[in-house]
C-alpha cells in the first residue's frame, strides 16, 4: 500500500508540474505549440522552395542538364511558355534541350516567387512570375514574360520540383502604331441640298 501511495503522489506532482508548465509556457504546450511549431515549419519549407526555384533558373540560363535533373521528380511534367508539353523527367529535359537550341537560344529567364501555398506536408504550390530577355526577339517577343505555377513534392526529405506550368502574358502592342480600329475615321463633308428644277414651259402652238 505504502509503493501505491508513493507512486501515486508522484504522478499527481507530475500531473501538477505540467499544468503549472502548459499555463507558463502556453507556446511550448497544446494547439498554440502545434500551430508554432507548424508556422516554423512553413517558414522554413517556404525558403527552401524559393531556393529551389533560384536554383532551376541557374541551371536553365547556363544549360546545365545534370544540374536541372536534380531538381526533378521522376515523373515531372510541363507545359511550357511555347504550348508544348512533356510528360516524365526525361522528356522534360529533351524539350528543355530542344527550345534552348531553336526558339529559346540566348533566352534568359528571371524568376520570383510570390506566393507558396502548402497542400499537404510534403506537397506545395508556388507561384511564381517570370521575365525573359535576350534570344531571338521574333520568335520570344510574345512569351517575354508572364506567370508559373509550381508543383513541388518533398522524396526523402528533400524537396523536388514535380510540375511546371507557364502562363504568357498577353503580348504589349507596341506605341505610336495604333491599330484600325482605333483610328478615328474623318468626318463626312454635309451634302449640298439640291435645288428643285423649275417646271418646263408648255410649247405655243404654231399658226397655220
Amino acid at each position: 500500500m505504502t509503493w501505491k501511495r508513493t507512486e501515486l503522489a508522484k504522478l499527481e506532482a507530475a500531473s501538477t508540474i505540467d499544468g503549472l508548465r502548459k499555463t507558463r509556457h502556453p507556446n511550448r504546450y497544446g494547439k498554440e505549440a502545434a500551430l508554432a511549431g507548424w508556422l516554423r515549419r512553413f517558414g522554413a519549407d517556404e525558403k527552401v522552395i524559393a531556393a529551389l526555384v533560384a536554383a532551376r533558373e541557374a541551371a536553365w540560363n547556363s544549360g546545365d542538364v545534370a544540374a536541372y535533373r536534380e531538381l526533378l521528380t521522376e515523373d515531372a511534367d510541363i507545359v511550357s511558355a511555347t504550348g508544348r508539353a512533356a510528360r516524365g523527367r526525361d522528356a522534360l529535359l529533351k524539350l528543355y534541350a530542344e527550345q534552348h537550341a531553336g526558339a529559346l537560344a540566348g533566352a534568359v529567364t528571371h524568376t520570383k516567387v510570390t506566393h507558396v501555398r502548402m497542400l499537404s506536408d510534403d506537397v506545395a504550390l508556388a507561384d511564381v512570375e517570370y521575365r525573359m530577355t535576350g534570344g531571338r526577339a521574333s520568335k520570344v517577343g510574345a512569351i517575354r514574360r508572364g506567370l508559373m505555377a509550381f508543383v513541388l513534392r518533398r522524396e526523402n526529405g528533400r524537396w523536388r520540383i514535380a510540375a511546371i506550368r507557364s502562363i504568357p502574358a498577353p503580348a504589349a502592342k507596341e506605341p505610336g502604331k495604333p491599330t484600325k480600329s482605333t483610328t478615328p475615321r474623318k468626318p463626312t463633308k454635309p451634302t449640298k441640298p439640291t435645288k428643285p428644277r423649275k417646271p418646263a414651259k408648255p410649247k405655243k402652238a404654231k399658226k397655220k
